[in-house]
């Protein structure tokens, strides 16, 4: 009988046994992962304020104001732009396993920047991963070679509604809290695109997300793409937030005579409930559209 090389070890094996001498090798053991339900304590959820009230979700708004919100600015607050997971590790390997239930893909925009995470060690970006097309994400990264304990942030999708199952590491990795911020405090942004993080090819790409690693500093994105408005709602939750300050960067979707008429009010509204938390407000740049 002829023998495909497809076929030779099955055929290879089954003729040691029958002569009554098994040296098949045996498939290589693949360690089992410690795998940590989410959410965990252990591991910080940064960039979210509200998510201790709405946990598992990962959205920027919390649902009791769902009512109060223009339906446009609810959906986009669907999309966790500046979520964070923050840990301390020893594991060599760092795995997530999450999902996306939009899959429909923009196209002016990277899927990773859109619906995928980014990992840093330490300030350090180390990788990425993107959804399949069912928009499931399992993916395991090496994070380093020894077994010191090291900072791991996961930057989450900027422009998709993601719900995460675990977080995978080593057998007998320790996992502990991410160390504190720098600064005590938040900075919190209000704006557009701009703000949410269109079109960066990287979760932790965003402008916010940036200057995050280069102050030290948490901050909570409130950028809706499109409909940054100057909506009082918005405002009035941002008062929540006792926040290092406050930058407000939602010039690009007004017209000029509705960013003239909302800017006062939106400023009075934190100015009322936190007088003395800094407010900035970014002066507009050149855009070639208006020109037309």
């Amino acid at each position: 009988m002829k023998i495909t090389s497809a076929q030779f070890p099955a055929a290879l094996c089954a003729a040691a046994f029958s002569i009554g001498t098994l040296f098949c090798p045996a498939a290589p053991e693949v360690p089992a992962r410690q795998q940590i339900p989410f959410p965990d304590a252990r591991i910080g959820v940064s960039g979210l304020p509200w998510f201790a009230e709405e946990k598992p979700l990962l959205r920027r708004l919390p649902s009791r104001v769902k009512e109060s919100l223009r339906p446009q600015v609810w959906a986009l607050a669907q999309q966790p732009s500046g979520g964070r997971l923050r840990f301390r590790t020893d594991s060599l390997v760092v795995g997530i396993v999450a999902k996306n239930p939009d899959t429909a893909p923009m196209p002016h925009m990277t899927s990773i920047g859109q619906s995928g995470f980014d990992i840093y060690v330490g300030e350090d970006y180390l990788a990425s991963a993107a959804p399949d097309k069912e928009g499931r994400i399992a993916r395991e990264w090496v994070v380093g070679k020894s077994n010191a304990l090291r900072d791991i942030t996961i930057y989450l999708p900027l422009y998709k509604a993601v719900s995460i199952e675990e977080i995978t590491l080593d057998p007998k990795a320790r996992l502990e809290p991410a160390r504190p911020f720098a600064l005590k405090k938040p900075v919190v942004y209000y704006g557009s695109s701009i703000t949410q993080g269109g079109c960066a090819s990287n979760p932790g790409m965003s402008y916010p997300a940036l200057l995050g690693r280069w102050t030290g500093s948490d901050f909570v994105n409130l950028g809706f793409s499109g409909h940054g408005l100057g909506d009082t709602p918005v405002a009035v939750a941002m008062t929540e937030l006792d926040a290092a300050c406050y930058v407000l960067d939602y010039w690009a979707n007004p017209t000029a005579s509705q960013f003239q008429a909302t800017l006062p009010g939106f400023v009075d509204v934190l100015r009322k409930k936190r007088p003395n938390v800094p407010i900035i407000v970014p002066g507009p740049f050149y855009n070639p559209a208006e020109a037309l």
